[in-house]
């Protein structure tokens, strides 16, 4: 059986008391954190997850009518996937996955090829972080070794106290 996972990611604004807060130091200062939950289940919103959302947000019709766009785009996904598969069977359908895959990957290695080898450095700076009133700077140095990328942040400013500090799976990204 050929397993395929459809995601559809979005950033969502003005939630919460007005979006991004320069001044906040706690995460939950940032506005509405649900951990992980379905909001749809077997296709139907659940109707207690949509009023915890709903209570906690701007314009709440706008940012619901954004969720169910997000979830029209999943399903129109499935459906496709399921003509893909009926009309041309798994064999097929994880074979052309593998050549986009294979495809992919050279195409990121003629690339990576392109970029001179050595140090490639830059410097930015962010005025304040919205709570402490000092410069960060964050330094970059990217490198070409052979085929691979390394990108390093030493010499930037540690993690400052308000809400400029970037998780690691948003640096990895």
């Amino acid at each position: 059986m050929l397993v395929v996972e459809h995601r559809a990611l979005a950033q969502h604004r003005r939630r919460g008391a007005g979006g991004f807060s320069a001044s906040a130091t706690s995460v939950e200062q940032e506005g509405l954190r649900l951990p992980p939950v379905k909001l749809f289940k077997r296709g139907q919103m659940d109707r207690e997850i949509y009023q915890i959302i709903c209570s906690n947000i701007r314009v709440a019709d706008q940012r619901i009518a954004d969720i169910k766009a997000q979830a029209a785009a999943l399903s129109v996904g499935k459906a496709r996937r399921t003509e893909v598969r009926d009309s041309y069977g798994d064999d097929t359908v994880r074979a052309a996955i593998a050549e986009l895959r294979t495809r992919a990957a050279s195409q990121m290695r003629t690339f990576i090829a392109t970029i001179p080898e050595g140090a490639h450095r830059a410097v930015a700076y962010i005025d304040s972080d919205g709570v402490v009133n000092e410069t960060l700077e964050i330094r970059l140095c990217g490198q070409r070794a052979g085929g691979n990328l390394v990108f390093d942040f030493a010499g930037s400013s540690p993690p400052c106290a308000g809400p400029m500090n970037s998780v690691e799976a948003t640096t990895l990204s």
